[in-house]
């Protein structure tokens, strides 16, 4: 497979997955709205940054010409939101955020989701690309 033909089957499938935490991070969001205002100032800070750090590593996917800008790209965002998906698993329960339940569950699943997806892509476009995980 020729260089091109990796740099654009690399791009579409990264785009998916940030596409896919762009989502998250919007229901993140939405969930938390009935919610206590810590609750919804900790999803808001966890869904916004999530957001943020999507549509930037987007735009940075689109732009990237080589292989290697791509890897760094993308390492560095799934680094952020994989960050922040252990933020919604540890922040959540805590006694101080006064989570409603279903807010509470429905952010733990969506920081596991992140956490799984996050590191399981780090470690397959560090292995595609030849970028270090330490970027």
């Amino acid at each position: 497979m020729g260089n091109v033909e990796k740099i654009g089957k690399i791009k579409r499938r990264i785009s998916y997955v940030f596409t896919l935490i762009l989502i998250l991070g919007i229901i993140s969001i939405i969930v938390s709205l009935p919610s206590h205002i810590r609750t919804q100032y900790l999803f808001y800070t966890l869904g916004g940054i999530t957001i943020i750090v999507s549509v930037v590593s987007l735009i940075r996917i689109r732009l990237a010409k080589d292989v290697q800008s791509l890897g760094a790209s993308t390492i560095q965002g799934l680094w952020v939101c994989s960050s922040m998906g252990l933020g919604y698993i540890v922040s959540g329960p805590a006694p101080y955020f006064q989570a409603l339940l279903t807010t509470w569950v429905t952010n733990l699943i969506i920081g596991i989701i992140l956490l799984l997806l996050g590191g399981y892509f780090l470690i397959k476009t560090s292995k595609e690309t030849g970028v270090p995980l330490s970027v």
